[in-house]
C-alpha cells in the first residue's frame, strides 16, 4: 500500500496473458473441449492449497469467492489466487451504504454471474451464484470448509473440462428461485462423474455437510500430493517462496513505511538488498525510511547509491532533492529536481517539490508556475492546490488564492483535518473581504 497525492493505492502483481490470451482459469476452461491435463490439474490444485495456507497463516480466514475467474495462471503456468478479502470488504461497504435494503447482482446468466450480494428477508448472502456452499445459502455463514466446497466445484470443472459448475438451473429472472434450485441439487444430487484421479477428492470436497469435507487446505493438499507422486513418479516441489525474493522484502518495506513503522521497513529493505545489492528501488526506499526518521545523511547516502546504480531514474533524484530542501540546501535541491524532470517531465511530485523549494528561496512567481505545471499533469493533486494557494496568497493574488483554496478543500483527503480547516478559514476571510 502506498500514497500518491493524498490517495491510497494497492499495487499488485500483473499477470499478463499467455500466447492464447489466457489470464485466468476461466479463460482456460472457456476454450477447453475436454478435461484439462491431469498432471496440470493436480499441480494447480496443490498450488491453490499452498496459496490458501499462506493466506491463512497471515490471518485471512477464508476467501468467500473462489471461482475460476479469481484463479490466475501466469505465463509460466503457475497458479495465483486473486481477489482476497474483496468479498468481505464489499459486504461491509454495501451494508454500510444505502444498499442495505437491497441486493447487488453483477453480471448475468449468459456470461456467468459475478460476485454478488443477495439480500432476502433482511439476511445477506455473499458470493458468486453457482459457487456458494449450501450453508451459505442457508445464511449460516462460511468458513474454510465453505471455501473447500467452492474449490471442489472448480476442481470438478477442470476435471470435466466444463465452463460451468456441476449444478445449475435455468435462469427465469428470479435470483431467489435460481439459488434455491442450485441448493436443492447440491443437497440431493450425486456429483456428476469425472474421469481422472481426482474423482474421490472432488466428492469429498462437495459433501453437503461441512463436517464431512476436508477440514483445511493443508489436509486437502496431503491427499493431492500422493496423487501427484503417482502421476509423475516424484515428490511435488513447491514454487520458490515469495518471502525469499527481493521484490517481496522491498514491497513489505514499503507497506511498513506507509504504516509509519520505519525501523521495521529498513530491516525489510536490508533483506531485499542482501538478495540484490544492485536494486536501485530498494536503496531509494531505504533512503525514504531514513528521511522519515530524520536521519538525513544516511538518506542521502542511500539515494546516491541508487543513482550510482540507475542514474536515469527520476525517483531518487526527486527524493534526494526533498532531503536537501529540508536541510536548507535549496539550490542543490533544485538541481536534483531539474535532473528528475529532465528524465521524466511529467513527474507531478517533482514539479510540486520544485515549487516548494523555489518558495523557500523567495522565488514565489517561479514557484506558482511549477505548481501550475503539476496541476496541468494531475488536476486532482490536492497538495499542489494547497501550496499554490498559500503562494498566491503571499504575493497578493487573492482571487487566484481563493479559487485554489476552494479546490483544495474539494480534493483534500479527509484525514488532512488541519489543512482543510486552515483552508476553509482562509476562504472565509477572503470572502469577507469581498474577494
Amino acid at each position: 500500500m502506498e500514497e500518491v497525492a493524498g490517495r491510497l493505492f494497492v499495487a499488485m502483481e500483473h499477470i499478463g496473458p499467455d500466447a492464447q490470451g489466457r489470464v485466468s482459469l476461466a479463460d482456460h476452461l472457456e476454450g477447453a473441449h475436454a478435461p484439462l491435463d491431469s498432471k496440470q490439474t493436480v499441480k494447480w490444485a496443490i498450488e491453490f492449497c499452498l496459496g490458501m495456507e499462506h493466506a491463512g497463516a497471515r490471518g485471512i480466514e477464508c476467501h468467500r469467492d473462489i471461482k475460476p475467474a479469481n484463479i490466475l495462471i501466469t505465463q509460466d503456468g503457475t497458479l495465483k489466487i486473486g481477489d482476497f478479502g474483496l468479498a468481505a470488504a464489499a459486504e461491509v461497504a454495501w451494508v454500510g451504504s444505502s444498499g442495505r435494503d437491497g441486493s447487488l447482482v453483477t453480471g448475468g446468466p449468459e456470461a456467468g454471474f459475478g460476485f454478488s450480494l443477495i439480500q432476502t428477508e433482511g439476511k445477506m448472502r455473499c458470493g458468486t451464484p453457482g459457487y456458494i456452499a449450501p450453508e451459505g445459502y442457508r445464511f449460516e455463514g462460511g468458513d474454510i470448509r465453505s471455501d473447500i466446497y467452492s474449490f471442489g466445484l472448480v476442481l470438478w470443472q477442470v476435471a470435466a473440462g466444463s465452463r460451468l459448475p456441476p449444478w445449475t438451473v435455468p435462469w427465469r429472472g428470479d435470483m431467489e428461485n435460481y439459488l434455491r434450485g442450485i441448493y436443492e441439487q447440491q443437497m440431493v444430487a450425486n456429483v456428476p462423474h469425472t474421469e481422472g484421479p481426482l474423482g474421490s477428492v472432488i466428492k469429498r470436497c462437495l459433501r453437503p455437510r461441512p463436517s464431512e469435507r476436508y477440514g483445511s487446505f493443508q489436509e486437502l493438499r496431503a491427499t493431492l500430493e500422493p496423487i501427484w507422486n503417482s502421476i509423475t513418479g516424484r515428490d511435488f516441489e513447491s514454487p520458490a517462496k515469495e518471502q525469499q525474493t527481493r521484490a517481496f522484502w522491498n514491497n513489505k518495506g514499503n507497506a511498513l513505511h506507509a504504516l509509519g513503522r520505519y525501523e521495521e521497513a529498513i530491516i525489510c529493505l536490508d533483506r531485499a538488498l542482501a538478495i540484490d545489492p544492485l536494486s536501485a528501488p530498494a536503496w531509494s526506499n531505504k533512503g525514504n525510511a531514513f528521511r522519515a526518521l530524520g536521519r538525513h545523511a544516511e538518506a542521502i547516502a542511500c539515494y546516491d547509491k541508487a543513482l550510482t546504480i540507475s542514474p536515469q531514474s527520476a525517483i531518487p533524484w526527486d527524493n534526494k532533492g526533498v532531503v536537501l530542501d529540508t536541510l536548507g540546501r535549496g539550490e542543490e535541491a533544485l538541481r536534483c529536481y531539474d535532473r528528475a524532470l529532465l528524465i521524466d517531465p511529467r513527474f507531478t511530485s517533482t514539479w510540486n517539490n520544485k515549487g516548494v523549494a523555489l518558495n523557500l528561496l523567495g522565488r514565489h512567481i517561479e514557484a506558482i508556475a511549477c505548481f501550475e505545471k503539476a496541476l496541468e499533469i494531475d488536476p486532482r493533486h490536492a497538495n499542489a492546490w494547497y501550496v499554490k494557494a498559500l503562494t498566491e496568497d503571499r504575493v497578493g493574488q487573492s482571487g487566484a488564492a481563493l479559487k485554489s483554496y476552494r479546490r483544495f478543500v474539494e480534493l483534500a483527503p479527509p484525514q488532512d483535518v488541519r489543512g482543510i480547516a486552515r483552508a476553509r478559514q482562509r476562504v472565509q476571510e477572503l470572502e469577507s473581504k469581498g474577494v
